[in-house]
Parts: C-alpha cells; structure tokens; sequence
C-alpha cells in the first residue's frame, strides 16, 4: 500500500447504521439493543448471523481490502488504517483471500479461515487435496492435521527451507556461538548462595549446542532414545519427549525423520519377507536393504503401526499411529519382527 494520504474516511462516512442491525436488534459497539418481544425464531435466526458473521470476518477483511487496493489504490490505505487493525494482519487476510477465490472456499461451518491461510502459499492442486480431506472429515481431520499436512508439502516443494539447512546458515551458526559465549559468561557470575543455577544454564548450554552440531544422524538417535521406557509412541509423543530433553525439532522436521525411518524399516521387512521364501525355495539370497543403503538399519528404522492394522498411508482417519521399534513391534508388524529374527538366526548359522 502507498502511504499518500487521503481524506479521513470518519469524514466520508461520519454516521453508520450499526452492521448486523435489523428488526428487534440494534448492534453497537458496546453490545446488542433487543427488543423485549422479539420471538424465539428471530432470535435463533439472529444467532445465526452473529456465528456466520463471526467465522466470515477474515474472509470478509480480506476481500474488502483487496477490492479497495484495486478500485482507490492510493486512497485505501486511510480507511485500512482508521479500522484499528494492523495492517499487516489485514494483508495477510487479503493475500490467503487472493490465493483461494471464492469459488474454492470451503463453507467455514467445516473448515475455518485458518486451515485455508495454512494451504494458501500452495499451488492449486495441493490446497484443494488438503481443504478437500478438511471439508469431507471434519472430525477426524483436525486443523493440526491440516497445518502438519501443509508444511510436508511446502517442505517437499522447497516453499520452505529445511531447518538443517538454516541451522547451519554461517549467520545462524555465529548466533547460537555467541548465545552459548553468553550463558558462560552468566555462569561465571552465578552468586555463591545458589549454586544449583549452574545446572539450569549449562543445560541451556548443551540444549543450543544440541541445535549448533545437529545432523540427521542426531535426529535420528534422539528419537530412538524416546523409545527408552516406551514399546509404542505416537509422533505427539515422541515430539513431546524431544521438548522436555531439550532437544528442539519442528513437526514438519520430525515428521520428515519419522517417515524416512519407517521407509526404511518397511524396505528392510520386504527384504526379510523376500528372502525367507527365497531360502525356502533354496534360492539364492537378496542383499538386505541395509546392505543396499547409505542408511544404518539399526538406527534408522521404525515401524509404523496405523491404526486398525493395514493402509499405512491413511493418516488421521483412525487416530494417530504408533511407532515401534523394530524389537518392540505388536500386531502384524511383530510378526514380520519374529519372521527377520528368525532369518538373521538362520543367516549366521
């Protein structure tokens, strides 16, 4: 927006009638005015209009402010101001309202302004896979699902940087160098009488040098090491443990780490699977997926367990899934753990 000023819009418009005002209702900016002998069935309706007024207000901001860019240009910055708004938050309304036209807008009774901002910065045929499972499951495909979604795909599009990449960053690196030089020297001044303040800053210490040195590999161990006192984690819980051993990973990155585990797990129990009918045949043996990979199957691997049982694609429909280690597995996916024991015992007898 241009910062050229134009007349106070107060002055254009000095009196309006109150938005949502009508028969029985008068709306101010203090409250509602109801006439005493409205109905019941003015006043559901009138409910009605609060809640779509209510959930439509972003949708509503954001095509009003880009229909005064368009038509006043220069003069539309005075009435975005005079809303009390800020204005950045009224851009950010009006570029999710340019990124999703009408047409594609899901009714917000199912699927909120929200969700449609979290797809906005994508192309057309990945807004409407993610507001498409949104709209049609509704309960079982919450907004965090959306969100997660979301950034899987902006992520796999290279809309947004990986975050070791930006941890590593020459800049980002001389930061947390000189973030850690400053908790030292904070050490050095921790008063005699309470000594146990060491303990606290030096675990501030080891959690930024944690993020200063990650690697994949790291990530990998520390997930693996969430499983210590647990047989089966969903990826909340496991994000938690991370959080609360200070070791800070963002969804979209624990979801990258926690499918690139399962992928290799589920390749390493094809191979299994392959080369026990194989040896039963007597035929000839495949290599091993971890054989075959830069990966190391020991501490790579998950399995992921959906749900119900089968369709490891399907997420959120039945819950969240559990992730085992490859010992620890239950259901199916224990018996393709015995049936990889069995083939090692083979293997090095």
């Amino acid at each position: 927006m241009s910062t050229a000023i134009a007349e106070s819009p107060a002055n254009v418009i000095p009196i309006a009638r109150g938005p949502l005002d009508e028969p029985g209702f008068t709306f101010t900016a203090t409250g509602l005015v109801i006439d005493p002998n409205v109905t019941y069935e003015q006043w559901v309706r009138y409910g009605r209009k609060l809640q779509l007024a209510d959930k439509g207000i972003q949708w509503a901001l954001g095509d009003w402010v880009r229909h005064g860019e368009t038509h006043f240009k220069d003069r539309a910055e005075q009435a975005v101001i005079f809303t009390g708004k800020k204005v950045k938050t009224l851009q950010n309304y009006a570029t999710v309202a340019e990124a999703i036209p009408k047409s594609r807008r899901r009714d917000s009774d199912k699927v909120d302004f929200s969700t449609h901002a979290d797809v906005a910065m994508l192309p057309e045929d990945e807004q409407e896979k993610i507001l498409s499972k949104a709209e049609q499951n509704p309960a079982d495909f919450s907004r965090q699902d959306a969100r997660k979604e979301a950034k899987r795909a902006k992520r796999r599009l290279k809309l947004i940087p990986d975050e070791l990449d930006l941890l590593h960053d020459p800049e980002v690196q001389r930061f947390l160098s000189e973030y850690v030089a400053a908790l030292k020297k904070i050490d050095d001044v921790v008063p005699d009488c309470a000594m146990f303040l060491h303990g606290m800053i030096q675990s501030h210490i080891g959690q930024a040098q944690w993020q200063k040195d990650r690697t994949l590999e790291a990530d990998y161990e520390a997930i693996i090491e969430s499983f210590e006192n647990a047989d089966s984690q969903t990826d909340s819980d496991i994000y938690r443990w991370l959080v609360r051993s200070g070791y800070f990973l963002s969804d979209p990155d624990l979801d990258d780490r926690l499918a690139t585990m399962s992928k290799h797990s589920k390749l390493e129990q094809e191979a299994v699977k392959k080369n026990i009918k194989l040896r039963e045949k007597g035929a000839p043996l495949l290599p091993l997926h971890r054989l075959n990979c830069d990966c190391t199957a020991e501490n790579k691997q998950l399995q992921c367990v959906p749900p119900g049982g089968k369709q490891d694609e399907r997420r959120g429909d039945m819950g969240p899934d559990l992730y085992t280690l490859p010992g620890q597995a239950t259901g199916e996916a224990a018996t393709v753990s015995r049936a990889r024991s069995n083939y090692d015992s083979g293997e090095r007898e």
